[in-house]
């Protein structure tokens, strides 16, 4: 029987620890200057002047403004891997769903020129992300689907994108057997459509209990996965080891009567 699973897998926080944009911006124009940015915007998050929708179609804006370019984006990517921030445990967990014949699609809020240079060094089957045209001299001209951004006139999704990525290449696509890897509860959109997600080294653990809880997304099968306390999301199923995660994902995925959010 043919496997239809899909993992959707994020990039920033869950496949890498740190944040690719930031990284391709550091190279830009230096870590100083980057982290005053940085810090600004997480104030004005903080300071409820911004919404984090807001404050990701900023960046995007003021990083092209500034001459972002494809060779920023690749020796952030090449720094990241250097100094060994992509999870070897999420690639392993990788590399056991592609035994198992299951899709694995890199879908993040960040760069799709990035997310696809992550993809193509790990051997995954696509990558999904905001999507930005360069010019002739490989620097941004123009930004595309800014996925989650509600200021737009259009609200993306990571799953509207996904089912849209399956469509084009033949691919059969079913929410129920989407499995969503994420590191936070903002990706609540995708949570709430997806078959099961796995909740993957949250931080700020009591928040996202909270979050979970006031989203309605506690009956929905989510897997937490801590480190050394996993059980610190008590209403939520737990899974201790990622391969595990993904055998336990495969079996709720496969299982009838999955609880619904309705």
């Amino acid at each position: 029987m043919r496997n239809e699973n899909i993992i959707m897998l994020d990039l920033d926080g869950t496949l890498i620890d740190g944040n690719v944009i930031l990284e391709a911006y550091i190279d830009l124009v230096g870590g100083e200057k980057a982290m005053q940015l940085y810090k600004f915007l997480r104030t004005q998050v903080k300071n409820k002047k911004m919404t984090k929708d807001q404050i990701l179609a900023e960046t995007f804006e003021e990083f092209a403004k500034k001459g972002l370019n494809k060779k920023n984006y690749e020796n952030a990517v090449k720094k990241i891997i250097k100094e060994g921030k992509v999870r070897k445990d999420v690639l392993k967990a990788v590399e056991y769903a592609k035994k198992h014949g299951t899709k694995v699609v890199l879908v993040t809020k960040s760069s799709e020129y990035a997310a696809n240079l992550f993809a193509k060094s790990f051997g995954l089957d696509g990558a999904i992300g905001t999507r930005e045209y360069f010019g002739k001299n490989g620097q941004v001209i123009a930004i595309k689907n800014i996925i989650g951004d509600r200021t737009s006139k259009k609200f993306i999704t990571k799953m509207d994108l996904l089912k849209e990525w399956c469509k084009k290449r033949g691919v059969p696509f079913s929410k129920k057997k989407v499995i969503l890897f994420t590191d936070s509860v903002d990706d609540r959109a995708a949570m709430k459509k997806a078959g099961i997600t796995v909740l993957y080294r949250p931080k700020q653990m009591e928040h996202h209990q909270k979050s979970a809880t006031k989203r309605g997304l506690i009956n929905r099968n989510i897997l937490e996965i801590g480190e050394k306390e996993p059980n610190r999301v008590r209403q939520m199923k737990i899974a201790v080891k990622m391969p595990k995660a993904v055998k336990t994902a495969y079996k709720r995925v496969k299982q009838s009567g999955l609880p619904r959010r309705k």
